[in-house]
């Protein structure tokens, strides 16, 4: 907020009442600028567009994230379990945001994975 406090500031010091003529062009900048704490557009992470930069490699070995359900009946909740499984070995690179996994014993294909849900 201080920074659209800070462009509507400089943009209508002189002109107090046309503020409402610069909001849009305010609000797109704010939106398609990289900002400094997560380095990343406001709409890159609201769209869920940004790819984050990895060191993942073929041959490597990786955990996946495993997205646990809570069983009330059987007493068990997911904050207990485990988050990751593993390990598996990255047989090759799909795209740059996409790692095909296979077991440790090269044998069994895992599956095709994002890289945000691989550690």
């Amino acid at each position: 907020m201080r920074e659209l406090a800070h462009m509507l500031h400089i943009l209508c010091h002189s002109k107090q009442q046309r503020w409402m003529n610069y909001l849009s062009a305010i609000e797109y900048l704010h939106n398609n600028v990289i900002h400094a704490l997560p380095g990343q557009m406001p709409t890159e992470v609201l769209k869920g567009t940004f790819v984050r930069e990895h060191s993942l490699r073929p041959d490597y070995f990786v955990l996946v994230r495993v997205h646990n359900v809570s069983n009330q009946a059987e007493f068990i909740t997911k904050k207990l379990l485990p988050a990751f499984s593993g390990s598996y070995r990255i047989s090759k690179s799909i795209r740059e945001n996409c790692m095909e996994l296979v077991g440790e014993d090269n044998d069994h294909f895992v599956g095709r994975f994002n890289v945000n849900q691989l550690k």
